[in-house]
């Protein structure tokens, strides 16, 4: 399974895979794999990774716990996934059920 939030964020960050792959430590290739979901990064590359994109580390171990929860339809929500790997306010937490609103500059 692809990790399109993944994609996203690195685009939106302007990088390129090999950029990523060079702040993480890592060969291009292999954050290749990581972002197309042929492989999971260890704890260190994954927080190294999230460090170089500004978001969690942890995004990469919710995607288990994620699927099937998520959207009724039983995906996970890209669009409240997205918001919370880039810090966005107001996004809903549908797993707790209730409106959930970020403190910045609180």
């Amino acid at each position: 399974m692809a990790r399109e939030w993944l994609v996203r964020i690195r685009e939106a960050k302007g990088m390129s895979q090999a950029e990523v792959g060079k702040q993480s430590g890592i060969v291009q290739q292999s954050y290749q794999q990581i972002e197309k979901g042929e492989s999971r990064p260890k704890i260190e590359t994954a927080k190294r990774i999230a460090t170089a994109l500004g978001f969690s580390w942890t995004r990469f171990y919710e995607e288990d716990e994620a699927e099937g929860t998520g959207a009724p339809d039983g995906k996970s929500d890209d669009v409240d996934a997205f918001a919370r790997d880039i810090n966005v306010p107001g996004k809903i937490d549908r797993r707790a059920g209730q409106e959930e609103q970020a403190c910045i500059g609180r």
